[in-house]
């Protein structure tokens, strides 16, 4: 297994929304995964931007292949628009496992898909909720008002941003989930 440190940073923006994408690190294990651990930044509230934002956390898994000859920088870039699978974990509060351990992943990848592994905010490595993170909202109004954020219509904005972020560079027919 080898380890990638990269500090590319994509800022994605269309209308009133902002989202910033990290990758962060990259391990490849020979002849099955290359799996990119991935940060996105999003609203809190997508219908007040200003009021902050939460960090989710994600794996992308695509099939690790180790090309024969030298690819240009072309072939690098359409070879890496593979339509995106997008995973989400059960819950409640726990994240997504390692794609090497989930066992559809090597099905979906045969098949010429490219995985995203999330955890939705407030699961796993994304944005946690707490106890603590409850506690430092206040009294139990404003605590009950900051759970609004974490429902499923937020996590459904958060999917369609990091979908937009993933795919910006996209021909039009690969920019769906």
């Amino acid at each position: 297994m080898s380890f990638l440190d990269t500090e590319q940073y994509i800022l994605l923006s269309w209308g009133f929304l902002m989202i910033t994408h990290q990758h962060t690190t990259a391990n490849q294990i020979v002849g099955k995964l290359k799996v990119t651990e991935l940060l996105f930044e999003v609203p809190r509230d997508y219908s007040n931007p200003d009021r902050g934002t939460l960090q989710l956390f994600g794996r992308s898994a695509t099939k690790y292949e180790k090309p024969v000859a030298f690819l240009s920088e072309d072939e690098n870039r359409r070879k890496a628009y593979k339509p995106w699978m997008l995973y989400l974990e059960g819950g409640p509060g726990f994240g997504c496992r390692p794609p090497q351990e989930i066992p559809m992943t090597k099905v979906i990848l045969d098949k010429g898909y490219q995985m995203l592994y999330l955890d939705q905010r407030g699961t796993g490595l994304s944005s946690p909720i707490s106890a603590a993170t409850l506690a430092l909202q206040g009294d139990v109004h404003r605590q009950a008002d900051f759970l609004k954020f974490f429902r499923a219509d937020s996590i459904v904005k958060d999917c369609e941003a990091v979908r937009k972020t993933l795919t910006e560079d996209y021909p039009g027919d690969l920019k769906r989930w």
